[in-house]
């Protein structure tokens, strides 16, 4: 009976709010957007941050899962690779590791797939056969790969397609069980898809197929040999029984593998041990987790900034709707409402409100999750990032959260209030002149955190403005960048290289391409998948010697004649490479001006000689020196790196230099492909302006939302203002009315009422600014060219803020300036 008696008075307490609601439509409408905006992008940048950062595995048991990787390394950015040799050596050395699996996407992260016509660019991973059991993964058709797949090289051609390559793919037709397609020119067969939802262990990406680790040869086309002792190409997880304690599995795994070194082992008395350290995997792994950590957790700080902005705005609108409401508040405690009744009601309300807030700002949730996905790459699996259940709860969380924190503010103030001073009209004054400060603080704090958010926003923008205008050493106008890898359709290196040398000729012969050229790595190829980045190696300049620490570094790229024209890289000194270089006892090489400093120092490196290796001969003539390019990210320092004339191999970007519209050139470029081999697929097919573009991802999504967000937090403040200045005009209308009847102008009043909205503005600013300064320099490592205190940011963001303030508080203020003097004096 007495819960039923709760539940009843709780339903009246909705009905009356439901009708106070409806009766003030503005104040409704102005509540609910706001909340919508807050809890709306809140949530939505914690979907992304929960997929990314904490969402565990779609496995069994996700917290006992730990990679094994050298010590003191990130392993979503910088993964340690093993041969198969190590992984079977350390699988069967000890019963902590009888669950270990190895993967690898590395080198088989694109493969040419065909089941008839068609023929696709497939992401593939490889896997060992016990990789579905250890994980605890079944088959939503047909079969998981077993052991038995994967002993043998070469025997067992099978795979296994994800759930979501397989419904994109093949239309989730249910006889795609058994059927054999062709991998890179080799048959395989179709054993199983797997379970609904399962990605592997890199959120954010998606294996379209599975393949057994001993079918590496043909995947990779030939660049693999599986049980190459020395080739490292594997990242291997383990999972540990709950029992295990990880630092006994760490030593045992570091033990085994200084015994598998053997005599490659360290045999100085300084040279360091080495070492294998556990980290948890629960979560996976994800080099789109290393690029977007900081991006996400700006962020999550400014989606912060904005709900708390909008708690304290919507906080001061209900203070001044209960200090309007006090009449009616007194007559009810007069009639014998307790204050725990009247506090029901007023949290009943801000909760209903929230809630309401709450399903409008899942609705923003989802359209803001949409815009965001635009800044991911192109290789990251959408569906990942559905809202699911936890985000629609975590949405509701916020909105009951939000509803307590602002509903506080009113409920202080009507359980602060005497019934005695209800009635007397002096006590309900004095009362609103202290409620009156309250508003006042949190306008305040409004606006500090509002001015905090708008420096953020423009140093992000300006970062962004800085990164866009950087010289990047290529042409960003009119030129096309499109893969090809002929290896992976079978090719071999000769007719490669024939079939290059025919696809340029027929390209160069179009009247509508100025250059066309070939690289084996483009122009940002940073930014594209694991695979298709530089080989780095150490080189040495004839007769220069130089110190044993220094870093020798430097990165090949492999390009053809007409390269350095079709991507706009210019010429400092010598010549271009021709036709001639590509023969084969022709040895020469083309350095950019970092490499040339590295070599040469300020000397002419034109006709000096460089080799491969610290030391050794130094056979390789330099004939020419180009400006330094930009080919990892836009932020990099310059790299050294070393040009060498393309003779074979696979893949190559071709890079198209047009006089108009560069994506014109993508028809051209499929006309000939089909003329020369239909079944050949391009891949990674943009102009550079789009590359570049992609290359600042993490860079626009930062400043795109957080200007979205700081708009919306300058106008959630002007609302705020408004609201606070609206209300004081209201409560001192018989003040304003007597100042004007014993002979104030209009003017004076008008300015009475702006100059105490400036002096709010003047403290926000005195405290936005310095919160401004200090918490932005946690985000210095994000900036370029700009430092967190740039004054040209500040003085715009406390001009916007000053200007927006004053022209919210204008209209009450004139307002109060058009007063009648005989109806104030009248007015109750």
């Amino acid at each position: 009976m007495r819960i039923g008696r709760h539940v009843e008075a709780v339903i009246q307490d909705v009905r009356f709010g439901i009708r106070l609601l409806l009766r003030e439509p503005a104040f409704t409408a102005t509540v609910l957007v706001t909340l919508a905006l807050s809890i709306g992008s809140t949530t939505a940048v914690f979907t992304l941050v929960d997929v990314l950062l904490l969402r565990p595995l779609p496995v069994r048991s996700p917290e006992r899962l730990f990679s094994i990787a050298a010590p003191g390394r990130n392993v979503d950015l910088n993964p340690s690779y093993y041969s198969h040799g190590f992984y079977e050596h350390l699988r069967t050395s000890d019963p902590l590791f009888r669950e270990l699996l190895a993967s690898s996407t590395t080198v088989s992260s694109g493969v040419h797939l065909s089941d008839g016509a068609v023929t696709d660019r497939v992401r593939c991973e490889l896997v060992s056969g016990n990789y579905f059991d250890v994980l605890g993964v079944g088959a939503a058709a047909g079969r998981i790969l077993t052991p038995e797949d994967d002993r043998t090289p070469g025997a067992h051609p099978v795979l296994v397609l994800s759930d979501a390559f397989w419904q994109r793919r093949f239309a989730a037709a249910p006889d795609v069980v058994g059927r054999t397609v062709s991998l890179n020119g080799a048959p395989f067969t179709v054993v199983g898809v797997a379970a609904r939802g399962f990605f592997g262990t890199k959120p954010g990406f998606g294996p379209d197929i599975w393949a057994p680790l001993m079918m590496a040869q043909p995947i990779t086309a030939g660049s693999i040999a599986p049980l190459g002792r020395n080739e490292n190409y594997l990242e291997m997880i383990v999972r540990l029984e709950p029992d295990v304690d990880v630092q006994r599995a760490e030593a045992m795994a570091t033990t085994v593998f200084a015994n598998w070194l053997g005599e490659d082992a360290p045999s100085k008395p300084h040279d360091a041990v080495p070492t294998l350290h556990l980290t948890p995997a629960g979560a996976g792994h994800s080099l789109l987790r290393a690029q977007y950590s900081q991006p996400l957790l700006l962020l999550t700080a400014a989606v912060l900034l904005l709900l708390l902005i909008a708690c304290a705005n919507i906080a001061t609108l209900l203070m001044s709707r209960a200090t309007a409401r006090a009449r009616e508040i007194a007559v009810r405690t007069a009639i014998g409402a307790t204050r725990q009744r009247l506090v029901r009601q007023l949290m009943t309300e801000s909760v209903f409100i929230a809630a309401i807030g709450g399903a409008f700002g899942w609705l923003v949730c989802v359209y803001f999750g949409r815009i965001m996905l635009t800044f991911l790459p192109a290789t990251a699996e959408a569906w990942q990032f559905s809202p699911e259940r936890r985000i629609f709860a975590s949405t509701f969380l916020v909105a009951f959260g939000s509803g307590l924190v602002f509903g506080l503010a009113p409920v202080i103030q009507v359980a602060r209030r005497q019934v005695a001073n209800l009635r007397n009209r002096t006590g309900i004054a004095h009362t609103a002149r202290r409620m009156l400060d309250s508003r006042e603080l949190l306008t305040v704090v409004q606006i500090a955190l509002t001015i905090v958010l708008m420096t953020g926003a423009g140093l992000f923008a300006r970062t962004l403005q800085n990164l866009r205008a950087a010289d990047m050493g290529f042409d960003r106008d009119h030129v096309l960048l499109a893969s090809i890898d002929p290896a992976r359709s079978g090719y071999t290196r000769p007719r490669t290289a024939v079939f290059f040398d025919h696809l340029l000729q027929r390209l160069r012969s179009r009247g509508d391409i100025d250059a066309v050229g070939l690289a084996s790595h483009g122009t940002l190829s940073g930014v594209l998948p694991a695979g298709t980045r530089f080989m780095s190696t150490q080189m040495h300049a004839d007769g220069v010697t130089v110190p044993s620490t220094a870093d020798l570094t430097v990165h090949h790229n492999v390009v053809s004649p007409g390269y350095f024209e079709a991507a706009g890289v210019s010429l400092l000194r010598g010549r271009h490479f021709t036709e001639l270089d590509r023969a084969e006892n022709v040895q020469v090489a083309v350095l950019n001006q970092a490499a040339a400093q590295l070599f040469f120092g300020n000397g002419d490196p034109i006709g000096r000689r460089v080799g491969a290796g610290r030391q050794g001969p130094a056979n390789i003539d330099v004939i020419g020196v180009v400006e330094n390019a930009k080919y990892l990210s836009v932020r990099e320092a310059p790299i050294p790196t070393v040009y060498l004339p393309f003779r074979d191999g696979s893949p190559m970007t071709l890079h198209v230099k047009t006089h108009s519209d560069p994506r014109a050139a993508l028809r051209v470029i499929e006309q000939e492909l089909k003329a020369l081999d239909p079944t050949l697929p391009l891949f990674q097919v943009q102009t550079i302006e789009a590359r570049v573009d992609d290359a600042l991802r993490q860079e626009r999504l930062v400043a795109t939302l957080a200007t979205i967000l700081s708009v919306s937090a300058i106008l959630i403040a002007a609302v705020g203002i408004y609201g606070l200045i609206s209300f004081s005009v209201a409560q001192r209308t018989r003040e304003i009315g007597i100042r004007i009847a014993v002979g104030a102008e209009p003017r004076q009043i008008l300015l009475m009422v702006l100059g105490r909205a400036f002096v709010l503005v003047a403290l926000g600013i005195g405290v936005g600014l310095p919160m401004a300064m200090g918490s932005l320099r946690v985000a210095a490592s994000f900036l370029y060219g700009v430092t967190p205190g740039h004054p040209a940011i500040l003085a715009g963001v406390l001009t916007v803020v000053t200007v927006v303030a004053l022209s919210a508080a204008l209209v009450p203020a004139g307002n109060a300036a058009r007063t009648d003097p005989w109806n104030a004096l009248r007015r109750d």
